[in-house]
């Protein structure tokens, strides 16, 4: 959501008079369902006191900044910044990000920007702030696998006919399980989608999802579309701006945010894989947290190819600020705060990349006039998965096996294997080259992240195709990035 047309609101204390306000006196963003339940964010400002409210995930990403002076809101960190927000840069949050893709808890890129929390409430007055949110807990429920499939099946029909669509409906579809499942429900609920539609990712992603996906369709007999990818340079600088430089995910999705803009309602598979698939769970990370190993099971969430990167691209002063290290310890520490939940290493996931990260697709990169329905974060639902201990989720069959015990007739559609990623990365070759015609580093002078000579390094051959040497990897994608975020810190467009 870029600066121009993101909704906002800033209210500032005038001394002796009412407060001063610019933006939206009120805005309500995201589908709220009549028992309360659904993905949104809000806020109302009566001439003397804003109130502003998220859901119970804080899913819907809603951004504040709070000084003395009063208090400004956006769906958009760019507006905020736009708003004249300062542009100083939080390292410690950085620190995390650049190693595994996302932001903790409530951090942003920029020291003065926080994210909303969990059903989170804040009401400003000319007297100060008052507000109240957070992450939930979920323990664990005592259930045997039979009984937790059947409720699984249950809940998750009734939470897909809790939401009925509006006009013409559309499905995301890949080769996995979530957006399958949704689809078996859909159909069976009498909600035939005029489309489902899967973009191809760009190398070197396989593309299962394109192969399969349009098999699941046809056993339906529900149209599909298979959207080609365009300009991978242009997608990547695209979804920095358009997800406040949260994400590293998404640069694929911009062909299908494109594409939805044709369409009412679209229904997203978002939580699916955490809650039921066991994403990031094997007995060894499982173990390694009950024995209280936080920082093992911390650096399961760090990309192996950053550190070498971020060697070579950052200025010499932070190099051990945004070190491994410290994201690793910062991590552990978060990581720490879920041992009451079911299935800690999930609920870490859920409450920081499904939150801070997944939800910006169908959040942030969708068109905003979609109603985008997740039913997997049904509330009913939510708490029943939340509490399914780790055991019955760490084999990762326990959704496969869910869909099979509802559509049994549908057993033997393929899945998405997810594990057919080839040894060598010549896609990033090939980015890397673009990214040198663009000339986007020419010229660049020294910056509050990059190093000098970044750009000479981009122009030399061998450091691009390191994939065979892990000391000389630089990743352009991880380049780019930084460039975009040094020019937003500088208030460059």
């Amino acid at each position: 959501m870029d600066a121009a047309g993101a909704p906002w609101i800033r209210v500032t204390a005038v001394p002796g008079g009412p407060p001063r306000v610019d933006g939206v006196a009120e805005c309500a963003l995201g589908d709220r369902l009549p028992n309360g339940d659904g993905i949104f964010a809000r806020w109302h400002f009566d001439g003397t006191r804003l109130v502003v409210e998220t859901d119970r995930y804080g899913l819907f990403p809603l951004y504040v900044h709070a000084d003395a002076a009063g208090v400004a809101v956006s769906p958009s960190i760019a507006r905020l910044l736009a708003a004249g927000v300062s542009r100083a840069l939080d390292l410690d949050a950085l620190a995390v990000f650049l190693h595994v893709g996302f932001f903790l808890g409530d951090e942003t890129p920029f020291r003065a920007v926080r994210a909303v929390p969990p059903g989170g409430r804040l009401v400003w007055t000319a007297a100060g702030i008052e507000s109240s949110g957070g992450p939930f807990l979920v323990p664990p429920a005592a259930i045997g696998r039979a009984a937790a499939l059947d409720g699984y099946v249950e809940l998750f029909r009734a939470a897909v006919r809790r939401r009925a669509p509006r006009g013409r409906v559309v499905l995301p579809l890949s080769g996995g399980r979530d957006s399958r499942h949704l689809l078996f429900e859909l159909v069976a609920a009498g909600v035939v989608p005029a489309t489902t539609v899967t973009a191809r990712h760009f190398p070197p992603r396989p593309d299962e999802d394109a192969a399969i996906a349009p098999c699941v369709a046809a056993a339906l007999g529900v149209p599909h579309v298979v959207l080609e990818q365009g300009d991978e340079l242009a997608a990547e600088t695209r979804k920095n701006h358009a997800t406040g430089f949260c994400a590293d995910e998404h640069a694929w999705l911009g062909v299908l945010a494109e594409f939805l803009a044709g369409y009412d309602t679209v229904y997203d598979g978002i939580g699916g894989d955490v809650l039921s698939a066991g994403l990031f769970l094997n007995p060894a990370r499982v173990d390694a947290y009950a024995r209280g190993r936080y920082e093992d099971v911390a650096s399961l969430f760090l990309q192996p190819r950053a550190a070498a990167t971020l060697a070579r691209l950052l200025v010499p002063e932070l190099r051990a600020r945004l070190s491994p290290e410290h994201a690793r310890a910062r991590i552990a520490a978060v990581l720490a705060r879920h041992a009451a939940a079911a299935n800690p290493i999930g609920s870490f996931a859920f409450w920081n990349r499904t939150r801070r990260e997944i939800a910006l697709a169908p959040y942030a990169l969708y068109p905003r006039t979609l109603t985008v329905y997740a039913p997997y974060l049904d509330a009913a639902l939510y708490d029943f998965l939340a509490a399914l201990p780790t055991a019955l989720l760490v084999d990762h069959a326990f959704h496969t096996d869910a869909i099979m015990r509802a559509f049994p007739e549908h057993a033997a559609l393929a899945y998405e294997r997810g594990d057919r990623w080839p040894p060598a990365r010549p896609s990033d070759r090939r980015f890397a080259a673009a990214l040198r015609a663009s000339r986007r580093f020419r010229g660049r002078r020294r910056g509050p992240l990059l190093a000098d000579g970044v750009a000479q390094r981009l122009r030399i051959a061998d450091a691009l195709d390191g994939w065979r040497a892990e000391p000389a990897q630089l990743e352009p994608r991880l380049a780019l990035y930084l460039a975009d975020l040094e020019d937003a810190a500088r208030g460059q467009p």
